[in-house]
């Protein structure tokens, strides 16, 4: 919606599953998954590449598990130099004494604490965007 570049990845699709199709359907049309077995994404083949290519000083993170993946994912993106927003809101883990931890964790080493709606916010940054009502529709 509001034209940010968006990379998806998805942890050892034969076993565990295919994304979400509630995801799959909010991705624009065509675009496929990038598969991985590194629970980071940041390690998964071609993401680098496509940060490379993207040069983001920030990056917008959710996803699951929050103690496994997203944390190393976050990790790795800190100690590469991206500015990390973690969406609290949008990330999840089986039991949430772990997902407190990897949230503990990745403020710890200066992860941002975010939320969907701030972030959506800030993307704009003012009432008179073109997606302003897009948006506050999409959050209602």
């Amino acid at each position: 919606m509001l034209g940010v570049p968006i990379i998806v990845t998805e942890q050892y699709p034969k076993g565990l599953g295919p994304t979400a199709e509630e995801i799959r359907f909010s991705l624009p049309e065509g675009y496929e998954p990038i598969e991985k077995s590194t629970f980071s994404a940041f390690s998964a083949e071609g993401i680098k590449a496509r940060l490379d290519e993207l040069k983001p000083q920030n990056v917008v993170l959710c996803g699951i598990e929050t103690h496994v993946c997203v944390n190393q994912t976050a990790l790795e993106l800190v100690d590469a130099g991206y500015k990390v927003h973690l969406l609290t809101d949008c990330v999840g883990s089986r039991f949430e004494h772990d997902k407190q931890a990897g949230l503990r964790r990745m403020s710890a080493a200066g992860v941002i604490s975010s939320s969907a709606e701030m972030a959506l916010f800030e993307l704009m940054r003012d009432s008179r965007h073109e997606k302003f009502k897009d948006v506050q529709t999409l959050i209602k």
